[in-house]
């Protein structure tokens, strides 16, 4: 009897998953493969290259397709063109951010800005971190100095490794960090402060756990049992609360209106100017500043550290050019000083050489997943509203229709000859 029921569940449960498919098809979605019940399309996608897996189905199904990832309705692009369509003509359409179970947890309930989806509140938000950024732009001249002394600290530290080997990433970190800890808080720490070494935990527990919290999002079902990164998760997230409040309070103890010392206060006096204020004409809230400050920092030091170790990496092999490199230096700054911002448009085999290596590695391979916020067509497909939208940025930096070899690092920019 249990048999039989079990079995009549399941054949009007397939029955019914083939009409939704058949269903999306006629509604003009992208195509894709038929979702099993329960985990959809998981099995079709190796968690630890998911970026391949996408890669190789879009030569089946095409540029843009679509999955079933346990309860999320996803669209993956693979193509440059779409991407560009999608993210610089119809950026509003695509700027929603999908819901996350640890991005609900870092974000102190989607406050701030990275995790919060597209809404009247976030583009206040936004407004008043791109507001305190041009409020600090008279603090250039000092950011740079900062970075100088960044700079000559991690290479004496480097001389002193002599010729062995050395794990450079912890180095390369702290003297990041002092760059950002200086624009956003006005100090920077010697290499045993404890303040110190508490960002380079809450940081390291943001890139570590983050990604590997992922698969709740596709059962957030699962999100109630006591797993291990859950744990890790909340007790950074709290170490990271604590951190922050404690450098915003110690600001506003001390802030004076029309002295601006650093990015805090920079965001300080934003969020009480009458433009950025929300609906009801009230500032935004303290635990929404704190936390987008702690967005500004925590993107602005993993990211430039992650960016320049592959860097390092990659030069490591191609000694010639390093000599070009080194060339293209010499002949513009020469040897009495470091490179300034004004010698940028001066040294282009340098750029090109950085967005070569940044092709190739590419990183961060699917970019931060968008949200749709309503139905838009992309590619001659419909997506609807609340899609999950990933931008396959490795297939689209590997697209042998773009570049000579996708698979090789040297395209124009590597090449010795």
């Amino acid at each position: 009897m249990y048999l039989e029921v079990v079995l009549a569940f399941s054949g009007v449960y397939i029955i019914y998953s083939i009409m939704c498919y058949m269903s999306q098809n006629r509604r003009g979605l992208p195509p894709g493969p038929f979702p099993l019940p329960i985990i959809g399309n998981m099995l079709a996608v190796d968690p630890s290259k998911p970026h391949i897996s996408f890669r190789d189905m879009s030569i089946k199904y095409g540029n843009i397709f679509r999955l079933q990832l346990g309860i999320q309705r996803v669209v993956v692009v693979n193509s440059g063109a779409m991407a560009r369509e999608a993210l610089l003509k119809r950026t509003t359409l695509f700027a929603g951010r999908p819901p996350s179970v640890a991005g609900a947890l870092f974000s102190g309930g989607y406050k701030d800005i990275v995790f919060q989806t597209y809404n009247s509140i976030w583009k206040v938000q936004h407004r008043i971190a791109k507001n305190g950024i041009r409020k600090c732009e008279n603090k250039i001249n000092s950011i740079e100095e900062c970075i100088y002394r960044e700079i000559k600290e991690l290479m004496t530290r480097m001389d002193a490794q002599g010729a062995k080997s050395f794990d450079l990433r912890p180095d390369l970190f702290s003297a990041i960090v002092n760059c950002l800890s200086a624009l956003v808080f006005g100090s920077r720490y010697d290499s045993h402060n404890l303040e110190l070494q508490t960002l380079k935990n809450i940081i390291e527990s943001f890139r570590r756990n983050l990604g590997a919290a992922s698969f709740l999002d596709a059962f957030p079902l699962l999100a109630y049992l006591p797993f291990k990164t859950l744990r890790e998760v909340k007790a950074g997230v709290q170490i990271k609360q604590q951190f922050f409040n404690q450098k915003y309070s110690e600001h506003i103890k001390t802030f004076k209106p029309g002295r601006i010392r650093d990015l805090v206060d920079a965001m300080i006096a934003a969020s009480h100017e009458d433009e950025n204020k929300d609906t009801n004409g009230n500032p935004i809230s303290d635990t929404r500043i704190i936390l987008s400050i702690a967005d500004t920092f925590i993107a602005g030091t993993e990211t430039p550290t992650s960016g320049l170790l592959w860097i390092f990496s990659t030069l490591a092999q191609f000694p010639e050019v390093q000599r070009k490199l080194q060339q293209n230096l010499d002949k513009v700054v020469g040897r009495d000083r470091l490179p300034m911002m004004h010698d940028k448009p001066k040294l282009p085999y340098v750029e090109a050489v950085i967005a070569e290596v940044m092709r190739y590695v590419s990183f961060m391979p699917l970019a931060v997943p968008h949200y749709t916020i309503a139905d838009v067509c992309l590619g001659g497909y419909v997506i609807p509203k609340d899609t999950v939208v990933y931008f396959n940025m490795w297939a689209v930096h590997h697209n042998p229709m773009d570049f000579t070899h996708p698979m090789k690092v040297g395209n124009v920019v590597m090449m010795t000859k």
